[in-house]
């Protein structure tokens, strides 16, 4: 997972707020899933189990019947060793439960949990004046019965935006509610409040975290429930309304409506009269007076619904958003916007596919936007052999093609003016060794940002690990990604220059369970870039981690110390980072200096749970401190209350 979150950081953005997957997986550690009453949208709640997994285990149980041990799992095709250690601290097997009994254990048998977190980090500039402190707060209530009942309510500052006053009359500048519950008789799913959707492969519309390219070769597919409960501190990527799916044994129909404020950059057209909206602010930052005259300038209502016909082995769904604005969508006359949406409204159609036959499973989506551009994904998933999977994809996705929230396996962070094929496979020699790579071929038809010419690129990767015990692992990978760049400014002077950039990576790294309280985890990482100049820019990181979790007792401990240095920004380097529970950072390492941080937890009893974590970094050049602003120190504390 935590070279998934360094790919994702690579391409989108580094501070993700999206804590769902967490706060999944902390759940069912302590409310373990019960496999014999699971369903496909339960299952696919673990990233690491793909379609084959999910598509053998329920065709296991129809044949077999209800599981008598989790020691099962291993008769069921495609399951081996490693997938089953992954899933077993999340999974039980019990009896089944009543209508009755399961009703009154939704409301009885739920949890409730209160956090509250603030982050400290003292200001490093002094360019821009924000209106508030410069600490970050979140606080959250929730109540969860499984995956059945939720609801709660959020509230986030961010740093530098003020509490109260005229502008926060009501403290906090983010506000986010959800109800949400599933299994109501033909009512599957109901949804008020915040929530998100995911709609096939992501073409169309995905708002979940989903990642691409990584060790995990067979991620290439989107899998997960079209209505989901929103309850993040991210301020875009959610929905805003209601939505319901209603259905019973082979078919299902989602529907949705949603209406909220956005920010940006309106201005009236002195001409024809109306709204032109200029630019869309993604960030959710109103620390400034002029961040805060973006805010809720104008209207995005949008409406969708999902038709679903089959089971999780064969399926097919038709999808079909609108997408209505307040203000008249416009962008600046440059040559790389000449595609780009202008209007009121947006309408994507799409179908999606999944079909599964023995260990092939074969899946894909093909969308319309506004019936006149067309973008079309297709892959393949393969057991080729118990030890060996192999997987696939290819996308042609046209430069006039466009979505607002689309969010698919592609190379660029967004959904519009791409081609490219995918290949993945993953081979396990011996129980001890696994040996896993892709290449992606990948071109730009278009003109893209400060690209003025059509882009192509080759990104090949191989990962080879070794388990030589219990206790001892180790890995190492290679990156090699290559791309055709245009110089800027050529395209306009009838010169095209064109030179080639490689970036290659190489990391090595390995963790020793030292004994059953203490762990200890290395890494080692260097890149080299080069471009138009004959020698490339170089990088390197290195960090050691001790992490102590002693059993059965109330606290544990983590630290880091860690070295960088780059020789410039494009030799940057991402590096994962624990931190307090539900959160987690990608920062980007260029320049040259040290960092360590500290982790700590304390029960103080089985119901409150306390977090600190103190980081500080320190840069220099030549070995000396170029300023007191190259000292910075970051402070997270948070405190939980599950009852």
């Amino acid at each position: 997972m935590q070279d998934n979150y360094e790919q994702f950081s690579q391409r989108e953005d580094p501070s993700s707020e999206d804590d769902a997957y967490q706060q999944n997986l902390d759940y069912f550690i302590k409310n373990a899933l019960d496999l014999n009453q699971a369903e496909e949208h339960e299952l696919q709640t673990f990233s690491f189990l793909t379609v084959l997994h999910i598509s053998a285990f329920l065709r296991y149980r129809e044949i077999a019947g209800k599981l008598l041990s989790v020691y099962e799992l291993q008769a069921i095709p495609g399951w081996d060793l490693e997938t089953i250690q992954k899933m077993l601290p999340y999974i039980r097997v019990g009896p089944a439960l009543t209508f009755k009994e399961d009703l009154i254990k939704r409301f009885k048998k739920g949890e409730y949990a209160i956090i509250a977190r603030m982050v400290y980090n003292p200001a490093t500039t002094t360019e821009q004046i924000y209106t508030g402190g410069r600490e970050q707060v979140f606080s959250r209530i929730q109540y969860r019965q499984g995956n059945t009942l939720q609801w709660g309510i959020s509230a986030e500052k961010d740093a530098g935006e003020p509490w109260f006053g005229s502008k926060r009359r009501y403290g906090f500048d983010f506000y986010s509610g959800h109800l949400f519950f599933r299994n109501s008789r033909m009512i599957k799913v109901c949804a008020l409040g915040d929530y998100v959707v995911n709609v096939g492969q992501g073409l169309i519309h995905w708002q979940s975290m989903a990642f691409r390219k990584g060790a995990d070769i067979l991620q290439v597919k989107r899998q997960a429930e079209v209505l989901r409960p929103y309850h993040s501190a991210g301020e875009v990527f959610f929905q805003r309304g209601a939505g319901v799916t209603i259905g019973k044994n082979k078919w299902s129909l989602t529907g949705f409506y949603s209406s909220r404020r956005m920010d940006g950059t309106v201005v009236n057209d002195s001409i024809g009269g109306g709204q032109h909206l200029l630019s869309w602010k993604k960030d959710g930052y109103h620390r400034s007076e002029r961040e805060f005259s973006l805010k809720n300038t104008w209207r995005l209502n949008t409406f969708g619904s999902c038709i679903r016909l089959g089971t999780a082995s064969k399926n097919i769904s038709f999808n079909v958003l609108h997408y209505a604005m307040s203000a008249f969508m416009q962008k600046p006359d440059l040559p790389y916007h000449f595609f780009s949406f202008e209007g009121r409204s947006i309408t994507n159609l799409s179908i999606d596919w999944g079909m599964t036959k023995g260990n092939v499973h074969w899946f894909g989506e093909a969308a319309v936007h506004n019936l006149k551009s067309f973008a079309f994904l297709s892959g393949l998933l393969a057991s080729l052999d118990s030890r060996m999977l192999f997987s696939f994809l290819y996308r042609k996705i046209s430069p006039a093609y466009q979505t607002l929230f689309g969010n698919a396996f592609t190379e660029s962070s967004g959904v519009s003016n791409e081609n490219g094929i995918f290949a993945g496979i993953s081979f396990r020699p011996s129980p001890k060794w696994k040996i896993e790579g892709y290449i992606d071929l990948y071109r730009f038809p278009w003109l893209r940002y400060q690209k003025d010419a059509p882009v192509t690129g080759t990104d090949l990767f191989i990962q080879c690990s070794h388990r030589f015990s219990k206790e001892f692992e180790f890995l190492t990978q290679y990156r090699v990604e290559s791309v055709n760049e245009i110089e800027e400014g050529s395209f306009s002077n009838r010169q095209i220059a064109a030179f080639p950039v490689h970036k290659r990576q190489w990391r090595t790294q390995f963790h020793v369970k030292m004994n059953k309280s203490l762990m200890w985890r290395s890494r080692a990482e260097m890149i080299w870039v080069y471009s138009s100049d004959p020698e490339p820019d170089r990088g390197f990181l290195a960090y050691t981690d001790l992490i102590y979790k002693p059993m059965m007792k109330h606290y544990s401990a983590g630290i880091r110390w860690q070295f960088f240095e780059t020789e410039s920004y494009d030799a940057r380097i991402y590096a994962f980072e624990n931190d307090v529970l539900f959160r987690f950072s990608v920062p980007s390492f260029n320049g040259k200096g040290k960092r360590y941080y500290v982790n700590l937890q304390y029960d103080l009893s089985k119901k409150i749970s306390f977090w600190l974590r103190w980081a500080h970094t320190i840069s220099r050049d030549n070995n000396e401190l170029i300023s007191d602003n190259n000292h910075k120190t970051g402070m997270n504390v948070q405190i939980r209350f599950v009852f």
